[in-house]
């Protein structure tokens, strides 16, 4: 059996990966306002900038992910949260004439982190046999306060609101590279398999 402390600490990686999630989206919240005066835009149109990133986001979920099922997890979990930090970066400093592809970037991480994170979660429970999935959701509406708060201080200190969108585009790939990398539960599904199995036969 695993090692409960060592369980415990894995699961807490894999919740870094959603609060990250969540924390882009509670610094958006605060700084779209600063985007769309930069950018002259309408609250029309960034609602169709809304549209085209949660459209992508659907296909991605019901088009693309299922012809990724032979990838294993410990590429598309850091494919997933590259992506919507490429996003964001994208969102921040490309010009208003290149908006839409910068949304369709975060569309496609939003999309992938949404699958890949929840699967690499419901893996964790099987192992662990401890509630995980509620746990994850749960930090990224943590991450929804803390990246608020980052962007209510920028707004405060009168800083370029870009600085805040890059800050939330660097922590969301920011647990793979320093907490998420070698974590069982976005291992190979194979060795996940074999680790499952020997659990078995050591219970009997």
């Amino acid at each position: 059996m695993d090692d409960p402390a060592a369980s415990r600490r894995d699961v807490a990686s894999l919740l870094a990966g959603y609060w990250s999630f969540g924390q882009y989206w509670g610094v958006w919240v605060i700084l779209v306002f600063e985007f769309q005066r930069h950018h002259h835009i309408s609250d029309a149109r960034i609602g169709v900038y809304y549209t085209l990133l949660s459209l992508t986001a659907v296909g991605v979920m019901l088009l693309v992910a299922p012809r990724l099922r032979s990838l294993a997890l410990s590429t598309t979990v850091p494919l997933s949260l590259g992506l919507l930090s490429v996003g964001a970066f994208a969102i921040a400093y490309l010009p208003t004439s290149a908006i839409l592809v910068a949304f369709a970037l975060a569309g496609v991480g939003n999309g992938l982190i949404d699958v890949y994170l929840n699967v690499a979660a419901q893996r964790a429970e099987i192992r662990t046999r401890e509630p995980v999935l509620q746990w994850m959701h749960a930090t990224y509406a943590l991450g929804g306060i803390t990246g608020a708060s980052v962007a209510g201080a920028i707004r405060a200190a009168n800083i370029d609101f870009r600085i805040g969108i890059a800050y939330a585009g660097e922590w969301a790939e920011r647990p793979w590279r320093f907490w998420l990398r070698g974590n069982p539960f976005v291992s190979r599904p194979d060795a996940v398999s074999r680790n499952a199995q020997g659990d078995r036969q050591s219970g009997g």
